[in-house]
């Protein structure tokens, strides 16, 4: 049986596709009007030439591509890094808005939900023959606990990330039912504010963080994720409980205890 996400995933690619061709292309305009058409011009070369090279491999025109990178400047080459790291992360947060879009999509359709949900899992631990009580018993002795660490390799900033978020809001807009004539120029002039915001904040922080900076970036995923999704995730597990039990002999419920612990080594 395949899996029902991975085949809206291929079935819907092209619009994947589309939208990161978009955020690319208002990456280029950003990059052009923030940084001037020589360094579009090199970045457009480069990103054309190693597709190219991936679609047909070839070893001399990967040496003119290492000698084009090797005389730019310290200068000139600083944007040009700059413009490759900011155009994955558009296109991995496409992909993760996408990924979002084919669940909604799935479940609003009723279908057979994706390997690892909470109704597949539900439904495949029922049709092992386990019932209410051993499922009650299963729930008490569960606990799920993500810590935190103030990891090196973990470099974003704040303002970094605030922008990521939006720009990860407004492409969702832009998928959601139109509220409007013009909301898709709105949300993709908002996009376009969004990723000019994103060129122009310092990837680096000035100064090496504290234990104060730590303490405050592990806050910031309760404040702007954790808080609204903690509930939501017990009231969809609670749901699955319901749609993959409510006919089973005396079904009352399960009492789903709180699992979900949190630890920090931060500091």
């Amino acid at each position: 049986m395949t899996d029902p996400f991975i085949d809206a995933c291929v079935k819907h690619d092209k619009s994947l596709r589309g939208r990161v061709k978009l955020l690319g292309q208002l990456l280029g305009d950003v990059i052009a009007s923030q940084s001037g058409d020589d360094v579009l011009r090199t970045v457009e070369r480069l990103r054309k030439g190693f597709i190219q090279l991936r679609e047909h491999p070839d070893a001399a025109r990967l040496q003119r591509l290492k000698r084009m990178i090797h005389k730019l400047s310290p200068d000139a080459l600083r944007p040009v890094i700059r413009a490759f790291s900011i155009y994955f992360q558009l296109a991995n947060t496409a992909e993760e808005s996408f990924q979002h879009r084919q669940r909604r999509r799935i479940a609003s359709h009723g279908g057979v939900l994706w390997k690892g949900s909470f109704d597949a899992c539900l439904r495949d631990v029922r049709d092992q023959g386990i019932d209410l009580d051993e499922l009650q018993d299963l729930f008490e002795e569960i606990r799920y606990m993500p810590v935190f660490t103030a990891h090196p390799t973990e470099s974003k900033r704040r303002s970094i990330m605030l922008q990521i978020r939006r720009i990860f809001e407004s492409n969702e807009a832009l998928d959601a039912p139109p509220t409007g004539v013009d909301y898709r120029e709105t949300h993709t002039r908002n996009l376009r504010t969004h990723i000019q915001a994103l060129w122009k904040t310092d990837e680096v922080r000035p100064s090496r963080p504290d234990v104060h900076h730590e303490i405050r970036m592990g806050m910031h995923y309760f404040t702007e994720a954790l808080f609204d999704a903690i509930p939501v995730v017990y009231h969809r597990l609670g749901g699955a409980i319901e749609r993959a039990y409510h006919d089973h002999p005396n079904y009352r419920g399960i009492d789903v205890p709180a699992m979900i612990r949190f630890g920090s080594w931060i500091g």
